[in-house]
């Protein structure tokens, strides 16, 4: 009987001591388990398992590239004799033929005024423009002759089409077919010619390459 007894005390001692602790953790595990889970190197600086976006992952390959882009071209050098027409930062602009070459490290243009004729240092057409105060500068590519003569050409079959009409219209017979191609064909020439006189006093102009 006693020992019977000593056994029921032992279960109970043990069954309640198991019922107390259910469930109870030290407070430093439920801590860490709650907290992020980090990998460390082998020096111990703590390190996120989570990875960088894509994006940001490709900054050091794109970065080089937009510095590179933003950088200005180099300048061109322009040979004395090219006529150009330089844009200044106050917004006016003048035109010139350079009397002497213009590179990357020039500080100045100098040039005579055009259109004229030649002139030399000194003189009173010479001009002397501080690189700085040029904002940009364009190179003179030709006239626009032909594209004047194209258009006037044009414009002259379309007046003689109408010299005939109202020829026609107007007289009391019509034209002969020598008659039309006649005044249509001097009506193209004399239009395409002013046309062409037209385009060769205006200048082309271009970026320098």
């Amino acid at each position: 009987m006693r020992l019977k007894l000593a056994g029921v005390i032992v279960l109970r001692e043990a069954k309640c001591c198991r019922l107390a602790g259910r469930g109870l953790r030290p407070t430093a595990l439920r801590a860490a388990g709650r907290g992020p889970q980090l990998k460390r190197d082998p020096l111990g600086s703590a390190m996120m398992s989570r990875k960088l976006p894509r994006p940001f992952q490709l900054l050091p390959v794109l970065a080089p590239l937009c510095l590179s882009a933003q950088q200005p071209p180099a300048l061109p050098q322009l040979d004395s004799g090219t006529v150009v027409r330089l844009q200044l930062r106050s917004g006016n602009s003048v035109k010139g033929k350079l009397l002497a070459p213009f590179a990357a490290e020039s500080a100045r243009f100098r040039y005579c005024t055009y259109p004229a004729p030649p002139c030399q240092v000194g003189s009173d057409r010479y001009r002397e423009q501080p690189a700085a105060n040029v904002a940009s500068w364009q190179v003179r590519r030709g006239t626009r002759a032909v594209p004047g003569l194209v258009v006037g050409g044009v414009l002259g079959v379309w007046l003689g089409f109408e010299a005939v009409d109202f020829a026609e219209s107007v007289g009391e017979s019509k034209l002969s077919s020598g008659e039309r191609r006649r005044t249509i064909a001097v009506s193209t020439l004399a239009i395409g010619a002013l046309g062409y006189l037209i385009g060769a006093g205006l200048d082309k102009w271009a970026s320098p390459r």
